[in-house]
């Protein structure tokens, strides 16, 4: 994240997780593939849908820390805090729909074979990528930390009104992604990823 007066640019993408040989990473990034490129494309969706300037969109790379990510710059005064949650939770909501839908298709495919088995790749492929990674937790919880500041320095009547009626929720957003950040931090974003992804096909099969 970086900073200039009021302008924030900020970078949400798919964190390069993976430790290990050479040709298990490409494995890995030919499992991804699908899932990375949707969640990019999710980020880059909101991140207009929210009226932000996109900067820089990198929909799937090989080098390094990212396997994909979406660079954007707003203004910290004037973009709503729902607007950058937009931004950083959008591939959980896309991402999870479409792999439930391919889920509940390639279930009922799989008599025919590659068809079947190629709806299921994506979709494992779009529900191990779903989640946020720990970059994203870790920019919203930094813009949830300088919220309260910004509507107290306002000088809007209006908006230390906001900031009374929507204390709580905020608050628990804030411990939320704080949480979630930490989590994925010590547990790695493989291990979050992959249990996401097996409650995705549970739920997919009606448990």
């Amino acid at each position: 994240m970086i900073e200039s007066g009021e302008m924030v640019e900020a970078r949400v993408g798919t964190v390069n997780a993976f430790e290990g040989k050479i040709l298990a990473f490409y494995a890995y990034a030919l499992f991804v593939f699908p899932g990375a490129v949707l969640h990019e494309f999710a980020h880059y969706l909101a991140v207009l849908a929210a009226g932000l300037t996109p900067r820089k969109v990198v929909w799937f790379s090989l080098r390094g820390d990212y396997l994909g990510y979406v660079s954007f710059e707003y203004d910290r005064r004037k973009t709503s805090i729902w607007s950058l949650a937009l931004v950083h939770f959008a591939p959980l909501f896309l991402s999870s729909f479409l792999a439930l839908a391919l889920f509940e298709s390639s279930f009922g495919l799989m008599q025919f074979g590659a068809i079947g088995l190629l709806l299921l790749y994506v979709a494992c492929s779009l529900a191990f990528t779903a989640l946020p990674s720990w970059v994203d937790f870790k920019n919203f919880y930094e813009a949830l930390l300088v919220w309260p500041a910004k509507k107290l320095t306002s000088g809007s009547v209006v908006d230390k009104v906001v900031l009374v009626f929507f204390f709580v929720p905020w608050l628990a957003l804030l411990l939320a992604s704080k949480i979630l950040y930490l989590l994925n931090k010590a547990l790695g974003n493989s291990t979050l990823n992959a249990l996401w992804a097996l409650f995705l096909v549970l739920l997919a099969l009606r448990f």
